[in-house]
């Protein structure tokens, strides 16, 4: 599957959720884009871990994930919330992660589907402040999930800073309904 694939809208889905995360000491960024499709919201959620900042930061947008200031492409994402900045390119490792199996994902069986990128590579910048972080090929992962509604619980874990190159460990364990159904 290509990026460009992983990021297009399901046009069906009620529910869809953009998001990445890049680690470069100091500063750990997580960000979001959150669509709900039958209240009309869409949302930014960026969570940043810096020496100066600490925080989760939300903004409701008239717009999906691809339109205004903010945005996720195939090779580039950009944006800004409050004090937190960023320009990075995109760089894909080797690798998907796509649970999907015939014929439930085409079937739309489970309430929630996902595909995830865990060996991403992030270069250019974020700004936390007056905190510049440049980044250069730094670690991190780029997912998109998807379906009639979140899970109402989850655990994930996302690890890709090891000693070697292409090792990193994506892991998320939820429950999912079938074809809107508690399981």
């Amino acid at each position: 599957m290509s990026t460009t694939a992983m990021l297009q809208p399901h046009p069906h889905a009620a529910l869809e959720y953009w998001f990445f995360k890049v680690n470069a000491e100091p500063v750990a960024l997580l960000v979001d884009w959150i669509a709900r499709r039958r209240t009309h919201e869409h949302w930014l959620r960026v969570s940043i871990h810096s020496p100066g900042l600490r925080a989760v930061l939300f903004d409701k947008h008239a717009s999906p994930v691809s339109q205004g200031q903010s945005f996720l492409t195939a090779d580039r994402t950009a944006g800004q919330l409050g004090e937190v900045a960023w320009e990075l390119d995109i760089e894909l490792g080797a690798g998907w992660i796509d649970p999907n199996i015939f014929p439930i994902s085409l079937l739309r069986i489970t309430d929630l589907s996902l595909v995830s990128a865990p060996l991403v590579r992030f270069t250019g910048w974020v700004r936390c402040g007056d905190q510049r972080v440049d980044l250069q090929r730094a670690p991190g992962m780029l997912s998109h999930y998807w379906g009639r509604q979140l899970s109402p619980e989850w655990w994930w874990v996302s690890a890709n800073q090891f000693d070697r190159e292409g090792v990193a460990v994506e892991c998320t364990v939820l429950r999912s309904g079938v074809w809107g159904i508690p399981v």
